[in-house]
């Protein structure tokens, strides 16, 4: 069974600012005004996203993780990639 995504704007207040993110969800969690839990750099999970709004087309699964792979490659290509692995020591 296929899984659609839906892109989203996701908020979270910290301090007196307000964070926006916006990323691909899974369509049963893509409802505004719900909260969510994001996947942390380190592994852990991230309380404290609320979803406002959520865009107008639906991905299914397969697509989403191919688009999600050539951002990979070209990331990792890239001057942000080349940077991030001469910080990490690699």
């Amino acid at each position: 069974m296929s899984v659609n995504y839906r892109q989203c704007l996701l908020v979270q207040p910290r301090a007196r600012a307000v964070v926006h993110y916006t990323t691909w969800l899974p369509e049963i969690y893509a409802v505004p005004g719900e909260v969510v839990r994001l996947r942390q750099e380190d592994g852990s999970w991230g309380d404290g996203w609320r979803v406002e709004s959520v865009g107008p087309w639906t991905l299914p699964e397969e697509v989403m993780r191919k688009a999600e792979r050539a951002h990979l490659k070209q990331r990792r290509a890239s001057d942000i990639g080349r940077a991030e692995r001469r910080s990490s020591g690699d």
